[in-house]
């Protein structure tokens, strides 16, 4: 996640701001198209372009560039030395400009996505910021404003940067499929919802074979949706990955869930997740089982996922008991 103290800097930045008509598309920028952030990066290029021509040790020292990148700017460009390097920077026209970071990149960072170190610094750089300060900028009390900080609401935790990006992508009803725990050719199809509550944090809620589970820890990171679940009946957890990418409003989101078979073992399940057009009674709907030899009528959601985990295999990891090397050794039949 790019630190907000950042953020803010970025989107006060007059350079940035020159690009954008907040009258016709307003100031809210994790509402901006790819073509808006398209053009603010070219102005973070050009200005990046500029600082690096000036202080070549923003390259040299691997600032901005790692050197797998570096070495292969050389090759392809046929440099020999940091001085060749600047001296192609100098020779770019005015019309295109060195791509120090992407405008999909950008907007990324405005959906809640990771930013790596060397693009922070490249933005570190575009707004001027001292060298001795980066460390600051970058430190986790910038990752959110003083008072979206992790909190803790009963059993819950969740952050306000992912509530936000939750409320506005992801909330509704989905269902939720996954290949039975036994390993036969089955598919469970089960309630999965995103719902504010009435403190207005979001919370995920689920069934498992007749169980209910509830979320006590929500967060996006990475590029991806992690949450933790509970058992609302007794002391059991499951925990679940989803990957998101950037992607807003997602149809299907593909995921892991890892939780204790009856045997209490570890395992792990290739989830799927497919929003719904419509909303459900979420107390009323049990989750089926959909054999995978089942005959459709027509194409749909459920014949869909079906055929997806008939396509794959490993859609279940499991564990043994193992407690020694010699165990270890053992091939499991």
């Amino acid at each position: 996640m790019l630190p907000h103290k950042l953020k803010i800097e970025i989107e006060k930045s007059p350079l940035a701001l020159s690009t954008i008509n907040s009258e016709r598309i307003g100031d809210d920028w994790s509402k901006f198209t790819r073509t808006t952030f398209l053009n603010i990066a070219k102005q973070v290029n050009k200005k990046v372009t500029q600082d690096v021509i000036k202080s070549p040790h923003l390259v040299e020292d691997n600032l901005l560039i790692g050197s797998n990148e570096m070495d292969r700017i050389f090759s392809l460009h046929s440099l020999s030395s940091i001085n060749d390097f600047i001296k192609y920077l100098e020779d770019i026209p005015k019309y295109k400009t060195y791509n120090w970071i992407s405008g999909k990149t950008l907007q990324s960072y405005w959906s809640g996505a990771n930013a790596k170190d060397k693009k922070i610094n490249v933005l570190l750089t575009f707004l001027n910021i001292n060298y001795n300060d980066w460390d600051d900028w970058k430190s986790s009390q910038n990752m959110l404003p003083a008072n979206d900080q992790v909190k803790e609401t009963g059993n819950v935790q969740f952050d306000e940067q992912t509530n936000y990006l939750l409320k506005k992508y992801y909330l509704g009803y989905y269902f939720r499929y996954y290949q039975k725990a036994d390993n036969s050719p089955n598919v469970i199809k089960t309630p999965f919802l995103l719902r504010e509550d009435k403190n207005g944090q979001v919370i995920a809620e689920s069934k498992t074979v007749g169980h209910r589970y509830k979320s006590f820890s929500i967060q996006i990171s990475d590029g991806a949706l992690y949450i933790d679940f509970k058992n609302v009946d007794w002391e059991e957890r499951e925990h679940h990955i989803f990957n998101i990418g950037i992607a807003t409003s997602p149809k299907v989101l593909i995921g892991v869930s890892s939780s204790l078979n009856i045997r209490k073992q570890a395992i792990a399940k290739r989830n799927v997740i497919i929003r719904q057009k419509h909303s459900y009674n979420f107390e009323e709907i049990a989750d089926v089982e959909i054999p995978y030899n089942k005959v459709f009528e027509s194409e749909n959601d459920d014949s869909i996922a079906v055929g997806f985990f008939k396509k794959r295999k490993n859609n279940l990891i499991t564990t043994s008991l193992y407690y020694s090397m010699d165990e270890l050794q053992l091939v499991e039949s």
